[in-house]
């Protein structure tokens, strides 16, 4: 909002002590008898003209002193005009930016890539000419995607083809240091860092808890977390037996978990050296795991296997790939002194 503002705005009630001055003139006027006199023409005249002078003064002695109330009142309110009010006077203060966005591996859920470069397009467009810069992603590190600049022109293109979610973990301190950095290397008062992500609670680093930002600099937060969609997972493939010659059937325990925040219902498939081997209903709550089990008998010693979940918001993690191994046979050398051409009686002969 731009115009005039107060630090102090309770103070401005003081502004009505200026009808003090007005309640006292009015108590204490003095009202005019009237006497009978003779003829005295000339004298009359001449007074009314003092009298009418003097409630000129007066009225403007009453002004006056209404006046100094209420700016006394002012003055203890603190006035100032804010950025956009000393903008309509002096023109627009230059200001830096500098647009830090997440490409983390949660980023990759749902919308919130899409979310997050929408948000950073409209920040764009409040920049004036002769604004500064700076435009990173980071996932554990800070990347640096355009250096401080007041060039605008490729900033768009950038957004579009350098934000690409990684398969990285999320350092939030690592970043906001780099960013500091980066907007303290201008002149400019006007400091700012807009941090975009959505904000994992993992990305906080409390061993870096007591860094702070620079005196000066400001900083904003977008929140773009999408907790609409179901995001499920395969966390884990488990065999309780190895694969034998003779031991051909094996249970496929498969551990599965809902990221998301709404339930998960949907098919789970197993495939097997490239053909479908199972299909299995999965019904997952949100925020919980499960295990589902597949039987199949195996006719390779070799196999290659996956779990696929087909689609949700996260495409990375819906499929899962493992194999299953026949041990190779163990080959063992042996060297005994045979006195005997009797192979029953030698030892090694019963470990064949």
């Amino acid at each position: 909002m731009g115009g005039l503002s107060f630090l102090t705005p309770l103070f401005l009630y003081g502004a009505l002590g200026a009808v003090i001055p007005l309640l006292l003139h009015l108590i204490k006027r003095t009202r005019a008898r009237k006497r009978i006199f003779p003829t005295i023409r000339f004298l009359k005249l001449s007074s009314q003209q003092v009298v009418r002078q003097q409630k000129i003064r007066r009225i403007i002695l009453l002004m006056l002193r209404m006046a100094a109330c209420a700016v006394l009142a002012m003055i203890f309110g603190r006035p100032f005009l804010n950025d956009n009010a000393v903008a309509a006077f002096v023109g627009p203060m230059p200001k830096v930016m500098a647009i830090v966005m997440d490409t983390s591996y949660s980023m990759g859920f749902g919308s919130r890539m899409n979310l997050m470069k929408r948000q950073a397009r409209d920040l764009i467009a409040e920049l004036n000419p002769g604004d500064q810069v700076v435009l990173m992603t980071f996932s554990t590190q800070g990347r640096l995607v355009k250096e401080l600049s007041s060039d605008l022109s490729d900033l768009q293109a950038l957004i579009e083809s350098r934000t690409v979610p990684t398969f990285q973990a999320t350092n939030y301190f690592e970043a906001l240091r780099m960013a500091d950095d980066q907007v303290n290397r201008s002149g400019f008062e006007d400091r700012t860092i807009y941090l975009l992500s959505d904000f994992q609670k993992t990305g906080w680093n409390r061993h870096e808890s007591r860094w702070k930002l620079s005196p000066g600099v400001k900083l904003r937060v977008f929140d773009v977390w999408d907790d609409r969609d179901a995001n499920v997972a395969v966390t884990g493939v488990d065999l309780p037996r190895p694969l034998t010659k003779l031991e051909r059937s094996l249970d496929i325990i498969v551990r599965v978990k809902n990221f998301g925040y709404t339930p998960y219902q949907g098919e789970m498939a197993l495939t097997i050296n490239g053909q479908t081997a199972g299909m299995k209903r999965v019904s997952v709550s949100s925020q919980s795991g499960q295990v589902v089990t597949f039987r199949h008998t195996f006719r390779n010693d070799n196999n290659t296997g996956a779990i696929d979940f087909g689609s949700d918001p996260l495409q990375i993690d819906n499929k899962y790939y493992f194999t299953v191994n026949t041990p190779a046979p163990l080959k063992v050398l042996i060297v005994e002194d045979r006195t005997s051409r009797n192979n029953t009686s030698s030892a090694a002969f019963y470990l064949n």
